[in-house]
């Protein structure tokens, strides 16, 4: 969840500089010597990338190998964003079935007031907790989740 409302991504900038400063490097002294600077990189994904500059691998190679990495990544990211919007779809169910036990407690105990308001209080809250939470985090989150760009994080 925290992935969902807190973006820690980089900076498009710093990451344009750091490729910028790759590219100078390996045109003023060669491709090989990113070598090192591959291995300091926190970022999985420009890790690889690098790596696979540094071997010799072939530049189509390179950008298939990353392409299908991403395709990978965002599926994956599809796939936990429908686990959180199930979870919203559920949410409110749970709450009827908080009510429904909530209220056959009170029913139980028709013979003390005190017992019946703190009965119908929690009947109350259980109908309601979840459904507010249905449409808080869950749901609205899964649609952030699905379109936010995704990020190797190491």
């Amino acid at each position: 969840m925290a992935l969902i409302f807190f973006d820690r991504s980089p900076e498009p900038g710093e990451a344009i500089q750091q490729i910028t400063a790759f590219a100078s490097k390996a045109r003023k002294h060669g491709i090989v010597s990113l070598e090192q600077d591959a291995e300091q990189v926190p970022d999985q994904f420009l890790k690889k990338a690098l790596n696979l500059a540094v071997d010799g691998t072939d530049l189509q190679t390179i950008r298939t190998m990353m392409e299908l990495e991403i395709t990978q990544k965002e599926h994956h990211g599809e796939e936990e964003a429908k686990v959180y919007e199930s979870a919203g779809g559920y949410s409110p169910t749970t709450g009827i079935i908080g009510a429904v036990l909530g209220l056959i407690q009170v029913m139980k105990h028709l013979e003390n007031i005190e017992e019946v308001d703190r009965g119908i209080a929690m009947a109350f809250v259980a109908t309601w907790r979840p459904r507010i939470s249905s449409f808080c985090p869950a749901q609205t989150s899964c649609g952030r989740a699905s379109t936010r760009p995704f990020r190797f994080e190491s």
